[in-house]
């Protein structure tokens, strides 16, 4: 996700503002109202930037960061570090199931750190996707499908373009 969410924004530098603030299309209800690709990664790293300030002892939501491309970039080289630091470690430490008290939530409510990243996951994959398929109808198609296996450690092609066997092909 922190990878993928660079190169997001990295690929949208590439485009104008025309481009990054067109509505996308398709949009999921619940997820963000009339989505476009800025805001889209914007969330992207919003969402970073306010559990590393909850994980701190915050209190409210930060402020609204710069959303041109070097603001995003340089606001997830910030936010990047820190939540790993402080979610990500704590779980593959297997602190998953330890809690903490996030009191930017009206009233405090307590959390796993294993919860949030799974909540950061499920909802980012949404916008991601979003974003990947934006950047593809801007005409920027070298993320594939984002497929982050080539960054884990894998070799072949994004899996949305992989031909498989069957077992009835031998």
């Amino acid at each position: 996700h922190l990878w993928l969410t660079g190169e997001i924004i990295d690929r949208s530098g590439r485009l104008d503002d025309a481009e990054l603030d067109r509505p996308i299309e398709l949009s999921v209800e619940g997820i963000d109202e009339n989505p476009t690709l800025r805001g889209l990664t914007d969330r992207l790293v919003g969402q970073l930037e306010m559990w590393v300030k909850a994980l701190e002892g915050g209190t409210s939501m930060p402020e609204p960061g710069d959303t041109s491309v070097p603001g995003l970039q340089q606001r997830l080289a910030t936010a990047r570090p820190r939540f790993r630091e402080l979610v990500v470690t704590p779980v593959v430490d297997g602190r998953a199931d330890e809690t903490f008290v996030d009191a930017v939530c009206e009233p405090p409510e307590t959390f796993t750190y294993g919860g949030v990243l799974s909540h950061v996951l499920t909802f980012a994959a949404v916008r991601r996707t979003m974003a990947i398929g934006a950047i593809e109808s801007a005409g920027i198609s070298d993320l594939g499908a984002g497929d982050p296996m080539r960054f884990v450690g894998g070799t072949g092609d994004d899996a949305s373009t992989i031909t498989r066997r069957r077992d009835d092909q031998g």
